[in-house]
């Protein structure tokens, strides 16, 4: 048992933090608990945004993005519909997929829906 005052290396674990690749320790137990091990909350937050983009995340079902002048990037069925009215989506605005097929974004496919209640009325009709 280790002087009072003094960690007890027993406890603690050397690791590469994962994001930065520097070295750190912690304690057993909690090294054990987790998947993934970081020297920081910084380090971890920055991991996780970098991980969890398009195919890295475990919900992403594929798709394409466009960019838009001054706000963003825009999913491809809403620039699609956007086209096709000939003016931008108000915010309350979704589409929804008919054939509920993500990758299908033709027009014939999708339906402008006048907000989130009326869109999920659709896929609660099954």
């Amino acid at each position: 048992m280790p002087a009072k005052g003094q960690i007890d290396k027993t406890k603690y674990i050397s690791f590469i933090c994962e994001h930065c690749g520097k070295e750190s320790s912690m304690r057993r137990i909690y090294y054990q608990r987790h998947k993934h091990h970081f020297c920081n909350r910084e380090c971890s937050d920055l991991w996780q945004q970098s991980s969890r983009l398009k195919e890295n995340n475990p919900y992403w079902k594929g798709g394409k993005t466009y960019d838009y002048p001054h706000s963003g990037k825009i999913k491809l069925h809403k620039k699609v519909m956007e086209e096709y009215l000939g003016r931008k989506l108000l915010p309350e605005e979704e589409i929804h997929h008919i054939d509920e097929n993500p990758k299908n974004n033709q027009i014939e496919n999708l339906l402008l829906c006048k907000n989130r209640l009326e869109h999920r009325q659709f896929h609660h009709k099954k």
